[in-house]
């Protein structure tokens, strides 16, 4: 039999209250504005109608449910010209904020970091926008495209303008 002590219940009571205390304080919290961003990250990252032609999102090649990678695990992926592919696949977007910024190690005499198999960018901000012009990816011809088929799309333009506020161009 299991004999507890009074001192050993008095550590344990204590313990207790002290988690009660300290764990509502560890919880991360968003701000309005951060979580909004998010949606709106998320929103972008699905929405199909910012490809040429429609029918391609981030979400088509970076699928959530393989680890934001491409869905089929094929070798190279297809953009939104049907027939159209990649020279490589879409690779894992899992821990794309972790990745430094492209730099050359010379202790190691390597380049570490940037993104794309070919670290062609240096950093997460530049990224974010160049599938949206590659002609193997996401087929738009220039930003203003891009720009133009956002604000086409009511849910996300009021997304945005939630955000920022709505100028007239």
């Amino acid at each position: 039999m299991v004999s507890i002590t009074v001192t050993k219940m008095k550590h344990c009571i204590i313990f207790c209250i002290g988690l009660g205390i300290l764990l509502p304080s560890c919880r991360y919290h968003k701000s309005p504005a951060k979580h909004q961003k998010e949606l709106l990250g998320k929103m972008i990252f699905q929405d199909e109608n910012l490809s040429n032609p429609p029918g391609q999102s981030c979400a088509t090649c970076h699928d959530t449910g393989k680890g934001f990678a491409d869905k089929d695990s094929r070798i190279v992926s297809e953009g939104a010209s049907q027939g159209l592919f990649s020279a490589r696949n879409s690779m894992s977007i899992c821990y794309t904020k972790y990745v430094p910024e492209l730099y050359y190690d010379a202790e190691e005499e390597t380049y570490v970091g940037g993104l794309f198999w070919d670290g062609r960018t240096p950093n997460l901000q530049s990224q974010a926008g160049e599938p949206f012009l590659n002609p193997v990816e996401m087929g738009n011809a220039t930003k203003a495209d891009v720009v133009k088929k956002s604000k086409s799309g009511k849910l996300l333009s009021h997304a945005a303008g939630n955000l920022w506020g709505t100028r007239e161009h």
